[in-house]
C-alpha cells in the first residue's frame, strides 16, 4: 500500500512538471552538441520473450513527458525506437541524450541502446503568481470596507522543454525529428534528420520553421502518399510573422498557437510554416497536449488538436488544401469542462479513404478513448464511438496506426484507477490499489466497425505504464512504452506481438473469429 501510494505522488508531482513551459527567465548554459556524442554505459536489458526493457536513470522519472518512439521499415524488416533521456544522473535540466536501439529482424531482437545526440534543454523557473483579491476586514459594530491585498496564488514551479523525439517513414525515408534548445536556449527549434539505410545512420539535422520558430513543443510528424513530410506543432511565438502577413504577438502572451508545415515537392527543405489556429479570441489551445497530422489527399493536410474553449477541452480539427488554410472546428463536441490540461492529445491516420482520430475525454467520470471518423467524400458525416463498449477503468494517450490491410491497430493505456498525472478535478485516487494496469493493443480489420482481436499487457502493481507508440511490421505489431516503478525506478519496454497471437486472442476473448 506504501508503495502504491508514494507511485500516486510520484505521478501525481511530475504530471505538473510537465505543465504550461512557454514562459521563463533562467537559462542553462549548455552549448550545441554534434551527434558524436561523450560515451554513455548502456541501460541493462532484461529480455523475456518477445519483450526487452531498457533501464533509465533516476534523474529521468519526473521527465514524464519523454517518451519512446517506434517505426517499422517494412521493406527492410528493420525496428528503430528512440527515446530521450537524462545524459547523466546528475545531469539535472540541463541536457538530455536521443538513444537509439535497431532491430533487423522485424522487433524479435535488438542492438544495445546506443547514445546518437546529446541535446541542449532550456530550463527555466516560473516565478510566483500574484492576484489582487478584495477582502473585508471586519470590525465588531463596525461596518467593514474591502480592501484589496496582493496573495500569491501559486508557487515557483521549474520547467524545461521537451525533446519528444519522433519517428515515421516518408516513402524510403525514416525521418527523425525532435526539439532542441539553441545554445540552452530560451529559442528553440524542431529538428529532422533522415536515414536512407534503414536507421543504421542518420544525416545531418535541418530545421522546420527556421527563424520564424520561437519554442516548438509536442510535435507532429507524418507523410504523404509521395512521401513528403507533413509537421504540426505548439508554439508561442514572439515578434515573429507568419506567412499570412499577420503579426504574432510580440509580447509572448497568448498561450499555444498551433502551426504546420509540409515539405517541399523536391524534398529540398520545407514551405514557409504556417500559423494555422491561435486558438479561440487569440489565446491559445491547450498547451501540453500533442497535436497530429495526417494527408488526407494530394496536397491536402489535416491536423487536430485539444482546444481550450472556457475550459471545453474537446478535440479540434483543421485542414490546409494547397495555399489555403481551412479554419478548424470540433471533432469531438461532447463538451468536457475541465479546468486544468489532461496531457492527452490526439492520434490520426488515414485508412480506407477514412480519416480516424483517436482521443480521450473524461466527461462521464474517468479517462475513456474514443475514435472518430468521417469518409473524404463525406467530411461533416462523423461518427463518434468509443473503443471499447463499456467502460474497463481509466483509459488513456490511445495511439492509433493502418495495419496492411486497411484495418487499424490501436494502442492505449489503462488502469483500474483514475489517471495520474491530471490536473483540476481529476486526480488519482490513491486510496485505491490495483494490479489492472496495463497497456491493451487492440485489431480492427478493414470492414469492422468494432475491435476483433486484444492482447492485454498488464504490469505488476509496483509499476505505471504510460504513453504507448505503436508500429506495424510485416508480420506483427511493436509496442514501446514507458514504466515508473519497479526495481528500475523507471524503464522502457519494447513489447512484439505476431499477428498470430492477435488471431488467436480471439478464442481467449471469447468473441467468434469473422
Amino acid at each position: 500500500m506504501k508503495y502504491n501510494l508514494t507511485l500516486a505522488a510520484i505521478s501525481m508531482i511530475v504530471g505538473f512538471l510537465a505543465a504550461q513551459w512557454f514562459f521563463g527567465s533562467i537559462r542553462s548554459t549548455v552549448t550545441l552538441i554534434p551527434p558524436v556524442v561523450s560515451p554513455v554505459a548502456a541501460p541493462e536489458v532484461a529480455k523475456p520473450e518477445n519483450e526487452f526493457r531498457f533501464t533509465l536513470t533516476t534523474a529521468d522519472i519526473p521527465l514524464d513527458r519523454e517518451y519512446p518512439t517506434v517505426v517499422a521499415d517494412q521493406k527492410n524488416n528493420v525496428v528503430v525506437v528512440a527515446w530521450a533521456a537524462a545524459t547523466l544522473p546528475n545531469s539535472g535540466n540541463t541536457r538530455r541524450t536521443i538513444w537509439m536501439t535497431r532491430s533487423s529482424d522485424g522487433g524479435r531482437n535488438y542492438d544495445a541502446p546506443k547514445p546518437w545526440r546529446e541535446v541542449p534543454v532550456y530550463a527555466y523557473t516560473s516565478s510566483a503568481s500574484n492576484k489582487l483579491i478584495s477582502e473585508s476586514l471586519k470590525k465588531e459594530d463596525e461596518k467593514s470596507e474591502p480592501v484589496e491585498k496582493s496573495k500569491p496564488t501559486r508557487a515557483p514551479m521549474t520547467f524545461s522543454t521537451h525533446i519528444l523525439p519522433r519517428l515515421i517513414m516518408a516513402g524510403d525515408r525514416m525521418i527523425l525529428g525532435w526539439v532542441e534548445a539553441l545554445n540552452g536556449g530560451p529559442k528553440a527549434v524542431f529538428y529532422i534528420a533522415e536515414s536512407t539505410d534503414g536507421g543504421l545512420s542518420f544525416g545531418e539535422p535541418r530545421s522546420i520553421g527556421g527563424s520564424d520558430s520561437s519554442r516548438p513543443g509536442f510535435i507532429s510528424l507524418a507523410a504523404d502518399e509521395k512521401g513528403l513530410i507533413l509537421a504540426s506543432w505548439l508554439d508561442n511565438p514572439t515578434k515573429s510573422d507568419n506567412t499570412n502577413g499577420k503579426k504574432l504577438d510580440s509580447s509572448g502572451s497568448g498561450g499555444a498557437k498551433v502551426f504546420a508545415a509540409r515539405e517541399k515537392q523536391d524534398k529540398s527543405g520545407f514551405e514557409p510554416i504556417r500559423l494555422v489556429y491561435e486558438g479561440p479570441d487569440g489565446k491559445g489551445v491547450c498547451p501540453c497536449c500533442d497535436v497530429t497530422v495526417a494527408a488526407s489527399s494530394e496536397n491536402h493536410m489535416l491536423y487536430a488538436f485539444r482546444n481550450n474553449v472556457g475550459d471545453i477541452r474537446d478535440i479540434w480539427i483543421g485542414n490546409v488544401n494547397g495555399d489555403k488554410t481551412i479554419a478548424p472546428a470540433a471533432l469531438s463536441s461532447r463538451g468536457w469542462k475541465f479546468a486544468g490540461c489532461p496531457h492527452d492529445g490526439p492520434s490520426m491516420i488515414k485508412a480506407d479513404n477514412k480519416i480516424i482520430t483517436g482521443w480521450m475525454d473524461a466527461k462521464d467520470g474517468k479517462p475513456r478513448v474514443y475514435l472518430s471518423e468521417f469518409d473524404q467524400a463525406k467530411p461533416k458525416e462523423i461518427q463518434t464511438m468509443p473503443v471499447t463498449p463499456s467502460f474497463e477503468g481509466s483509459q488513456s494517450h490511445l495511439k492509433i496506426i493502418p495495419d496492411n490491410k486497411s484495418g487499424i491497430y490501436m494502442a492505449w493505456d489503462q488502469s483500474e484507477l483514475k489517471q495520474p498525472g491530471m490536473h483540476g478535478d481529476h486526480k488519482s485516487d490513491s486510496s485505491q490499489t490495483s494490479t489492472a494496469r496495463g497497456i491493451v493493443v487492440a485489431h480492427r480489420p478493414n470492414g469492422f466497425q468494432s475491435i476483433q482481436s486484444r492482447i492485454e499487457f498488464k504490469s505488476s502493481a509496483d509499476r505505471l505504464p504510460r504513453n504507448p507508440a505503436i508500429a506495424v511490421t510485416e508480420d506483427g505489431v511493436i509496442l514501446a512504452w514507458t514504466e515508473l516503478g519497479g526495481k528500475e525506478g523507471k524503464s522502457v519496454r519494447i513489447q512484439r506481438i505476431d499477428q498470430s497471437s492477435l488471431d488467436n486472442s480471439l478464442a481467449i476473448s471469447g468473441v467468434k473469429a469473422p
